[in-house]
């Protein structure tokens, strides 16, 4: 099972002192399994491979729900400086949308339309899925996006 760490994360008392770990990047996903003998094909998703990332999402939005915590734990410190806590405030927005962005993956998995490109419509393969779960695009429309 996933292990969530203690309590003692959710301190806000140590939240002064454990800033620059709060932007840490998440963690990496280490239950991914070698799949190779689960996988339909690269175009389908099985019920293990979806379990699977399922549990990786609901890793994130746990870490990113703890981060938000902290985050704003450290915003109502009165002994965080005015000029850190506009800082703080930029975080807080960014922690919020990357959060949306994993529950709407959450729900296209509950939905069981969770692997689709949101350009083209085309099932997105496993293993991009694997090595990023959010992805919302296949390789041709993630280019064309970034190419503008």
């Amino acid at each position: 099972m996933i292990d969530r760490g203690g309590d003692a994360a959710l301190d806000p008392g140590t939240a002064r002192t454990r800033l620059p770990a709060l932007m840490a990047v998440p963690p990496s996903f280490p239950n991914f399994r070698k799949d190779s003998d689960i996988m339909i094909s690269d175009t389908h998703l099985s019920s293990v491979q979806l379990d699977i990332i399922r549990e990786e999402l609901e890793e994130q939005l746990f870490w990113r729900t703890r981060q938000l915590a902290d985050l704003e734990a450290a915003v109502n410190d009165d002994a965080v400086e005015t000029s850190a806590k506009s800082g703080l405030l930029a975080d807080i927005v960014s922690v919020e949308r990357s959060t949306a962005v994993v529950r709407k993956a959450l729900k296209s998995v509950a939905e069981l339309t969770y692997g689709r490109c949101d350009g083209c419509g085309s099932a997105i393969p496993y293993e991009r899925l694997k090595a990023r779960p959010l992805a919302c695009f296949c390789m041709d429309c993630q280019r064309r996006h970034e190419n503008g």
